[in-house]
């Protein structure tokens, strides 16, 4: 019985040195694996040395405020795309960020800025993997000029629908005297400004007329020159659907009915052409005997129905912007007004009075063509289809000439035959008288 105890304590010994033997042969086994490094990093490492990256890639200004990017490289492949990033200088998230399988691309941008951009090549593999080059990167340096002398707060409008207005102001590190000028272009038409203007408080506005009537964006360069330094150009861009200041509406009819005032208007004239659904209005009433007033804001309609319980002097003003159903303009065309007189009790509103006299002159008109129109027809229908003449006509003119010539010979007859009995009794009375 005590040698129980003493084979327990040999099996359980055993078992210890097995176990520890299995756990010694993981350790060992592990260590040896652990000689080889993860593959991901590795293997992207290596996988990216074999993808070619860009070269001679070079970024080139053909256009006021354009720039192209243009790379080259020697793999041959459909598999191919490139990751571009562009940003300026004075910022450190990109300002562009897109794939593409062109080895060019064209942007409109801020070129006082300075520009700088790197592109990579992505090549995609049959089976899926996936493998990418090393940057490429270029640098396109902001034009000379000290800081802080470019023009600022440019802001740029279309009205009228072909005229440019753009104002800015002189840069804070600017000298005086500082002369500056706008040069515009619009697709590939270049033009510079030869209007300018400046106000009391510093504005420097340009005036021009635009040369195209093009949709797309119009890019904008204020230079400046000085006697005493370099003064940095300014870049900007506009889109003309943005800027436009369109034509004010015309109100075209003013009438009282039943106790309301009626308001109608045309449809503003813009740049491009918009449908009716496109603008928003603003009618401002103003009663003349107290200059209070009331503006009412409508949308997609061309009337107005005002209530109109006290009829007395008015003055009608409206305007239009186009809505962001349509597009992003925060430019509301000038004021148009008309000014609306009160009607004595009785009398026929303005409105109506144009009108009747409108109807009335068309009537005239009408009634007096429609007579010309039938003398004229006559006329050349007896010209093309004169009467024949009839024959019984000309016997009746004989009959009746014949009729008359034998009244006159028995009047003529009657006469004679009473001169002769006169003549008798004459000659009776004669021989009857006695002789003295």
């Amino acid at each position: 019985m005590c040698s129980l105890p003493r084979y327990i304590s040999i099996i359980f010994l055993i078992f210890f040195c097995h176990c520890s033997n299995s756990q010694l042969g993981l350790t060992n086994e592990f260590e040896q694996g652990s000689t080889v490094q993860p593959t991901t990093s590795a293997q992207q490492e290596s996988v990216t040395e074999t993808v070619e990256a860009p070269v001679n890639f070079t970024i080139t200004s053909p256009l006021l405020g354009r720039l192209l990017f243009r790379w080259e490289t020697s793999l041959q492949t459909e598999n191919i795309t490139y990751t571009l990033y562009i940003w300026y200088l004075d910022k450190s998230n990109p300002v562009i960020d897109l794939t593409m399988e062109d080895n060019m691309f064209q942007s409109t941008l801020a070129l006082h800025r300075g520009i700088i951009a790197k592109v990579k090549t992505v090549l995609r593999g049959s089976n899926g993997e996936v493998a990418e080059s090393n940057w490429t990167q270029s640098v396109f340096p902001a034009p000379p000029g000290e800081k802080g002398t470019f023009a600022v707060n440019l802001e740029c409008v279309i009205y009228n629908i072909t005229y440019l207005n753009c104002t800015w102001k002189s840069g804070k590190s600017a000298p005086k005297g500082t002369q500056y000028f706008l040069y515009y272009r619009q697709e590939k038409h270049t033009e510079a400004c030869n209007s300018y203007t400046r106000s009391e408080t510093g504005n420097i506005r340009c005036h021009t007329k635009l040369s195209l009537h093009s949709a797309r964006k119009i890019s904008v360069c204020v230079n400046g020159s000085s006697t005493q330094t370099t003064i940095l150009p300014y870049y900007a861009s506009f889109t003309p659907l943005y800027i436009e200041k369109i034509v004010s509406p015309q109100i075209i009819n003013i009438s009282a009915e039943n106790q309301y005032l009626l308001i109608k208007w045309t449809t503003p004239k813009t740049r491009f052409k918009k449908r009716s659904r496109c603008f928003d209005y603003q009618v401002k009433i103003i009663t003349l005997s107290d200059n209070s007033y009331s503006v009412i804001n409508i949308s997609q309609q061309k009337y107005l129905k005002y209530p109109f319980e006290s009829p007395t002097d008015l003055l009608l003003k409206i305007r239009a912007k186009i809505n962001i159903y349509c597009t992003t303009n925060k430019y509301w065309s000038d004021w148009n007004e008309e000014i609306y007189r009160e009607c004595p009790k009785g009398s026929v509103p303005t409105g109506e009075i144009k009108l009747y006299l409108v109807l009335t002159f068309i009537a005239v008109l009408s009634i007096l063509s429609v007579g010309w129109i039938i003398s004229k027809r006559k006329i050349l229908q007896v010209k093309l289809f004169p009467p024949i003449p009839d024959p019984t006509a000309k016997i009746k003119v004989i009959l009746d000439f014949c009729k008359e010539n034998a009244k006159e010979q028995t009047i003529l007859k009657n006469k004679m035959s009473g001169m002769n009995s006169y003549k008798q009794q004459s000659w009776t009375l004669v021989q009857e008288r006695p002789a003295e």
